[in-house]
């Protein structure tokens, strides 16, 4: 398991803190059918922010590569669902590249149908900025490009701004992956924290 932490100028202003590890929970056996989730991250036990920590794989039945569980309390943009929320940036693996995928799941496919998402300045401010990330859809079997959608994040305020919703229609079904590509930042790609709350989606259990 890895532990991660956000960039040096946050990291030097706070005590250093024990790893929390996260247990990534034996696959069981599902009864066949379609299961509702909704990914709060809020069943988690994160580090004191700098830190971040590991999510379980799968978690809720869904793969979540390059995602680390993050408290919101202290950044500019507060979770969709306190206290918690997911993250990628300047110190993850593959800053600004996020997928959702079944590989290594009990699910067969699964439909993706909206989070919540926002992004940060990597500084020790953690204040809001605006942002645009894509969203590409991947079909189970043959792994197809089968859609994409673009979003833009305006948060109007640099503290305690509010998350804003990604919305998908029916061209994210029946899916083995989605893609998150964050295109621009006001505060440059490189330097911009992207976190996401409460992922609404369906798994179709083999």
């Amino acid at each position: 398991m890895k532990h991660v932490l956000l960039p040096i100028a946050v990291v030097a202003n706070l005590a250093m803190t024990t790893p929390i590890i996260e247990r990534a929970p034996e696959l069981v056996e599902r009864t066949s059918g379609s299961i509702s989730e909704l990914a709060t991250f809020d069943d988690l036990t994160p580090n004191p922010v700098p830190a971040l920590s590991t999510i379980p794989d799968p978690y809720h039945d869904l793969g979540l590569v390059y995602l680390y569980n993050m408290q919101g309390t202290l950044s500019g943009v507060r979770p969709q669902s306190p206290p918690n929320y997911a993250a990628n940036g300047p110190a993850t693996d593959f800053p600004g590249n996020v997928i959702f995928t079944n590989i290594n799941t009990n699910a067969k496919s699964f439909d993706l149908h909206s989070f919540y998402y926002g992004c940060l300045v990597a500084t020790d401010t953690l204040l809001s900025t605006a942002c645009a990330l894509t969203a590409g859809a991947y079909a189970t079997g043959s792994g197809d490009h089968v859609g994409s959608r673009s979003f833009e994040y305006n948060p109007g305020s640099l503290t305690n701004a509010t998350m804003m919703e990604a919305s998908f229609g029916s061209t994210f079904s029946g899916l083995e992956e989605v893609a998150l590509t964050l295109t621009s930042s006001a505060a440059t790609v490189n330097n911009t924290i992207l976190v996401i709350d409460s992922i609404k989606y369906v798994v179709h259990i083999e």
